[in-house]
């Protein structure tokens, strides 16, 4: 019996906890990158969150797989109340969308480079309010080219790591 591939699998194991821990500095910097760009937001007059919204990984990000080195894959997803006239709607979306170039910007300054597929929240198939997000997911299921059936499978690792999750 060939035990050189079962020492394999027991190295592998053993680096179990390191993935755990690696993957949880993720989270914890790219948190601190979100809740700085929130804030940068707002000391350059901008404003805070005017609705609820939600930081999404997507990738291995979503899936808790990073590696040591890692890029960006993900997205904004806000809650815009009933009623909200076209104005209105126009000053939430300007909002994240600065909020998604701060974010990326400041993730990019502490070495996760943006995604070469721009799977990031400063673009706007990226980012956007529930009912957008229901309508881009609907699209791509009823078109199903590769380019959409990829980004459903992004999409199906989606986690909220920051902010509302209602």
């Amino acid at each position: 019996m060939d035990l050189s591939r079962l020492e394999g699998v027991k190295r592998a194991g053993e680096m179990a906890p390191y993935a755990v821990t690696v993957n949880l500095i993720h989270d914890r910097v790219i948190r601190q990158g979100v809740l700085l760009a929130v804030r940068h937001l707002a000391k350059m007059g901008v404003g805070t969150p005017p609705v609820p919204f939600a930081f999404l990984q997507f990738g291995s990000g979503g899936r808790s797989e990073q590696a040591v080195i890692s890029d960006q894959d993900n997205g904004l997803v806000y809650r815009l109340p009933d009623g909200m006239d076209k104005r209105e709607t126009e000053r939430v979306e300007g909002y994240f969308h600065l909020l998604g170039a701060a974010i990326v910007q400041g993730l990019e300054q502490v070495g996760y480079p943006p995604c070469h597929g721009n799977v990031t929240c400063v673009s706007a198939r990226w980012r956007g309010s529930t009912d957008q997000w229901m309508e881009r997911l609907a699209a791509w299921a009823a078109d199903p080219v590769w380019e959409h059936a990829r980004y459903l499978l992004l999409v199906g690792d989606a986690r909220v790591l920051w902010g509302s999750r209602t």
